[in-house]
């Protein structure tokens, strides 16, 4: 199942959206955004990948959508495939792109006015094979706005290597697949996917890859992206697999940060990785209220996870001088096994999530 393309000029840029049983009306506003972006400048394809083939009054709705709305400057295409996640569906969206760049959207995000503008033309002007602008996290009762840096910058030679370091450290905001476009053929011609095999960490494995590729990187001190963080996405429910993804997901980017050229200078920045995971780890898995432990197992959990190799090895030494006071704090606890000050600082954590 799927819309038609012809007629329609190679557009600028293609918008990925992965879409897995989403909120209608939320995804109709996430297509929206999109469609604003087009100009007579700026030719722009939707396009929407059902993981799993969606509902036919859905389909239908979306299809009219696609043909009210289709211009000289904008179309919408929408595909189903049977449900394999999220990697395979921006999988899909890459292998069916037109544009000159890919944009990936989450099903229920925005781009902000003028985005797409902004991005492509500091792209082509600077020759960048990638481009990130800064993005807005909205939740309930919060709106913050997140920037890489506070001025324009265009990264290359040593700046390149300070933004690879930067995608190894998660707080820093490099490492996110949206607020970026990429140039396709870049994408492309190196073979660049997203690992369905990873649940976890897959964004980050495909902007290392594409940063690496990339001979010249962007970034614009503008806002191009809302990020919209649900009630049901602050609500952290257990999953017995959690540590085992995570390990598996840091494991595999290791791999990655080893395939590049002189990658002895990212070893400090992929501990920081390492105790990033190890923090996430600690409050969503170990100290999760929802987890099926009494204290004793707790306690048992707990040991076995800073027994773990790669987590030994990443506490050994001081804490990054990236990590803020919070964060600061709370290594020092985990390398001194102080097990009642993780689970205090764990539960105000976790009391934050859900505010």
């Amino acid at each position: 199942m799927k819309t038609t393309s012809s007629q329609f000029a190679a557009p600028v840029v293609s918008v990925v959206i992965p879409a897995y049983r989403p909120d209608f009306q939320s995804l109709m506003g996430t297509i929206r955004s999109v469609r604003s972006q087009a100009t007579k400048n700026l030719t722009v394809e939707c396009l929407v990948v059902f993981d799993g083939f969606p509902e036919r009054p859905v389909y239908d709705s979306l299809t009219a959508f696609a043909d009210e709305s289709r211009s000289d400057s904008f179309m919408l295409r929408v595909e189903g495939m049977p449900h394999a996640g999220v990697s395979a569906a921006r999988n899909r969206g890459t292998a069916t792109a037109r544009g000159t760049w890919l944009c990936y959207v989450d099903d229920d995000d925005q781009l902000l006015p003028g985005a797409l503008q902004a991005l492509v033309s500091y792209g082509e002007t600077h020759q960048c094979d990638v481009v990130q602008g800064s993005y807005e996290t909205v939740a309930i009762h919060l709106r913050e706005t997140h920037a890489y840096a506070d001025h324009d910058e265009v990264l290359t030679g040593d700046g390149k290597t300070r933004w690879l370091q930067d995608v190894l450290s998660p707080d820093k905001g490099a490492s996110l697949v949206w607020s970026k476009i990429f140039r396709r053929d870049v994408i492309v011609d190196n073979a660049i996917r997203f690992d369905g095999t990873l649940v976890r960490g897959e964004d980050t494995v495909f902007v290392w890859d594409a940063s690496v590729a990339a001979s010249t990187i962007g970034y614009i001190n503008f806002p191009v992206y809302q990020y919209r963080r649900s009630a049901e996405s602050a609500v952290s429910g257990f999953n017995a697999a959690y540590c085992d993804q995570i390990v598996y997901a840091v494991l595999a980017m290791r791999e990655h940060v080893k395939r590049c050229a002189g990658y002895t200078r990212f070893t400090g920045p992929f501990r920081t990785y390492v105790l990033y995971h190890l923090l996430l780890v600690d409050v969503h898995f170990v100290f999760n209220s929802n987890a099926p432990w009494n204290n004793r197992q707790r306690r048992a959990v707990f040991s076995d996870v800073l027994a773990a190799p790669m987590f030994h090895s990443a506490l050994t030494g001081n804490a990054p001088a990236s990590f803020n006071i919070a964060k600061k704090i709370t290594f020092l606890a985990l390398k001194l096994r102080l097990y009642g000050v993780n689970k205090a600082i764990a539960m105000v954590r976790m009391k934050q999530i859900a505010e």
